[in-house]
């Protein structure tokens, strides 16, 4: 077990060839998932003081215009996945994944950090093509709704 804290954590995920790293003025840990050839950073910081959070960002911003389908595709997302934590920050205009990881005794389970980690990173690996075109404007919502439920016929 890992005691909840940002140091130890650190220390750990570098033992599993993690390159993390300490950012300083929010007390988070970050690094880079490389995930279809582009880069996308993960934070990971202690939430409530019971919960160790990770957010990975998606690299590319979604058009002004494609918010709504955005918004849209990620709710679609969420409902067919046993993770959901898909969202869209509409001020910044991003998306991002957001999980929680419970801490028990203000301790976190080292494999289930490093399957949350890369489970994370399957995720968006699975669906950055369908996020990025919608919140490009690529393609829109109802065209990738309409080839889900094609795939989805026997």
């Amino acid at each position: 077990m890992i005691k909840l804290k940002i140091e130890p954590i650190i220390e750990y995920l570098l033992t599993k060839n993690y390159k993390v790293k300490l950012q300083p003025e929010t007390q988070q840990a970050y690094l880079l998932l490389e995930i279809n050839k582009a880069e996308y950073p993960l934070f990971i910081r202690i939430f409530d003081e019971n919960f160790l959070q990770l957010l990975l960002f998606f690299p590319q911003p979604i058009k002004k215009s494609c918010f709504n389908d955005s918004a849209r595709l990620l709710h679609l997302i969420n409902k067919e996945i046993d993770i959901p934590g898909f969202c869209m920050d509409e001020e910044n205009g991003h998306v991002f994944y957001r999980t929680l990881i419970p801490a028990i005794d203000q301790k976190v389970e080292e494999n289930l950090l490093v399957t949350f980690i890369e489970s994370c990173k399957f995720l968006c690996q699975t669906f950055s093509s369908a996020i990025e075109n919608v919140a490009s404007g690529s393609l829109d919502f109802a065209t990738v709704f309409e080839r889900t439920r094609e795939a989805k016929k026997p």
